[in-house]
Formats: structure tokens, C-alpha cells, sequence
């Protein structure tokens, strides 16, 4: 049975995708990942920034230094629902 994912109404929308070691861009603009980041695919499992898709829809919290903490890689349901037409 398939565990629902509760993603913090205050994590921020953007396309992300990795650039190096522990920097992604997000939106287009370079973002660093804080010490023990944790980046969640749709599946809800813990992956390596490096194994990120080419450019994914996803929901990001920032820590008090301004570095990418929490990153929910949102699934095709979760993209839907995020960007209604």
C-alpha cells in the first residue's frame, strides 16, 4: 500500500536540476545544498542530487543560510495539482 508524502505548504516551486557536486540550479539560478540535504524522488526515496532527470518540477525549503535543505522531486499527480490549468 502506497505511504501518502506530506510536503510543507511553505516549500517553494521550481524546476530543478543538478550541477555539481553539492549545487543544483533552480529556476536558473545556482543554489547551493546544505550539509545533509535530503532530496526525495516521486517515490518518496532518498536519492543523490547527481541521479536528478535533466530538469524536474519539484518543492524546495531553504535553511536559515539561504542553502537548499528539503527537495520533494514531485510526481505527475503532484505536478498536476501544483500547476492547475
Amino acid at each position: 500500500m502506497a505511504q501518502l508524502r506530506t510536503i510543507p505548504k511553505e516549500a517553494q516551486l521550481g524546476v530543478i536540476r543538478h550541477l555539481e557536486s553539492m549545487v543544483v540550479e533552480i529556476d536558473g539560478k545556482p543554489r547551493e545544498l546544505s550539509p545533509g540535504a535530503q532530496i526525495r524522488d516521486p517515490d518518496n526515496r532518498i536519492v543523490l542530487p547527481g541521479t536528478l532527470a535533466e530538469k524536474s518540477q519539484a518543492r524546495y525549503l531553504v535553511d536559515g543560510t539561504g542553502k537548499v535543505f528539503r527537495v520533494w522531486i514531485l510526481s505527475p499527480r503532484e505536478v498536476e495539482s501544483s500547476f492547475p490549468k
